[in-house]
């Protein structure tokens, strides 16, 4: 490979140099794919279209629970196959591909379906919704493992503060246009949501470029080969091998305990606020917003002070989300009309910050107390067990539907309180006896 021809492959300065580059290319991958994700994003774009085509609660929490029971379930099954390879480059390449494919068969579909058949149109959506985040979330335990194998602990939480920032600086453009093609009336529906997710396609194209200029050594270690029957009979001492693990699990399936509520925010603010369509794209530049002052922050408090305290803010400012937009509308009537709608837009800041805070937390956080060779297995079973989250947004809307959104909202904030306290209690791996710790990885001395 052209830049290397000084070093044999495989020393020391020659992976230096692939770290380099491919800190450059994860962060180009990272930076388009959060550039993508704003013209298909789940709690804002995705829950108005879906409930353009349907008046069901309901169906609108299924935007959420497909989008992470799709993207988090299938990490486990496949982290056991991914485990066994030595390089998981393909398989990333491979799952990317078949994502991407289904975004482009979404944009044509939306675009010609026309709007009498809206039932259909929903089966259809949901169906490539459903492909798009299985493949996805496949692809997302080979690029976390390539990661971890080629950039350094201390510089993970830049790469990610970079995928973040620079990818949601060219997020809020595209809210803006999200605002834009969704606040023009001569673009009819479903024609309008067709033409944000073309655009998320084309960007999705440019980012998969990234991805397969990456550069990646053989593993060191790869799990011995097993049965997926075994495997998963191994899970319990996988959990007890590990005593950092049950915790901050624990504590990232309470967070998700946010799903509960993240379809509704945009839908109910815009009705019980009495707001135009078009705010929607608003709801979504300042969540993008969020996301990168988050990026910031966390990333440099990650390397700086430890994944901890990036996990404890996280949970701090995922509770407080609900707690502002139950206010929010209580304040409706009650003071000057602008008023209740700028404090209901600060949810959506806060749900970016929260964003950015859980990846970069969790992610960062479990790479640090678990070991190379169990690298993707303790990554899936951290998502999977997330995954018992993925109905929560069906129970929202049923909520909802019996009670009202501020129930849901102090259900939610219930939830979210006991994550935030749990993770007071929380270890350090950096302030742990290392040598002590045999769940603790090489890579951290």
């Amino acid at each position: 490979m052209a830049g290397f021809s000084d070093s044999a492959p495989g020393s020391a300065t020659h992976r230096e140099a692939v770290g380099k580059r491919n800190f450059i290319l994860l962060a180009t991958d990272g930076i388009l794919f959060f550039a993508a994700f704003a013209f298909i994003e789940p709690n804002a774009v995705l829950p108005a279209f879906v409930g353009s085509l349907t008046g069901s609660g309901i169906v609108i929490g299924l935007v959420t629970a497909v989008r992470s029971g799709g993207w988090l379930l299938p990490q486990l099954f496949a982290a056991n196959y991914i485990e066994q390879q030595p390089r998981k480059k393909p398989i990333l390449l491979r799952y990317g591909l078949i994502s991407r494919l289904a975004v482009i068969v979404l944009a044509l579909v939306t675009y010609y379906s026309g709007a009498d058949n809206p039932t259909a149109t929903l089966v259809v959506f949901f169906f490539l919704f459903l492909t798009f985040n299985i493949c996805e979330g496949v692809g997302t335990v080979a690029w976390v493992d390539i990661v971890a194998a080629t950039i350094p602990a201390a510089k993970r939480g830049a790469l990610f503060s970079a995928m973040q920032f620079f990818g949601n600086l060219l997020g809020l453009g595209a809210g803006l246009l999200v605002r834009s093609v969704l606040s023009n009336r001569g673009i009819l529906f479903p024609q309008n949501y067709g033409i944000l997710f073309a655009l998320a396609a084309v960007v999705y194209g440019l980012e998969y470029i990234a991805l397969y200029k990456l550069q990646e050594f053989p593993a060191t270690v790869t799990a011995p080969r097993r049965t997926l029957s075994a495997y998963f009979q191994g899970m319990p001492q996988l959990l007890r091998k590990n005593p950092y693990f049950p915790r901050v699990a624990a504590i990232r399936v309470l967070v998700g305990c946010s799903g509960l509520l993240l379809p509704f925010y945009a839908v109910y603010g815009q009705r019980l606020l009495h707001l135009e369509p078009g705010i929607i794209g608003s709801f979504v530049f300042l969540q993008t917003a969020g996301n990168s002052l988050g990026s910031v922050i966390f990333g440099r408090m990650g390397d700086r002070r430890g994944n901890r305290m990036v996990i404890q803010s996280t949970a701090a400012v995922t509770m407080l989300a609900p707690i502002l937009a139950w206010l929010a509308l209580r304040l409706v009537g009650r003071v000057p009309a602008p008023l209740p709608a700028y404090v209901y837009a600060a949810v959506f800041v806060l749900l970016g910050i929260s964003y950015s805070g859980v990846m970069i937390g969790f992610t960062n956080y479990l790479l640090e107390i678990v070991n190379e060779s169990e690298r993707p297995s303790y990554y899936g079973l951290l998502n999977s067990l997330n995954a018992m989250t993925m109905f929560l947004p069906l129970l929202g809307g049923m909520v909802i539907g019996v009670a009202s959104f501020y129930t849901a909202l102090l259900l939610g904030i219930i939830l979210l309180a006991a994550g935030f306290g749990l993770s007071l209690g929380m270890a350090e791996p950096r302030e742990l006896d290392r040598a002590a710790s045999g769940a603790l990885p090489d890579s951290c001395n």
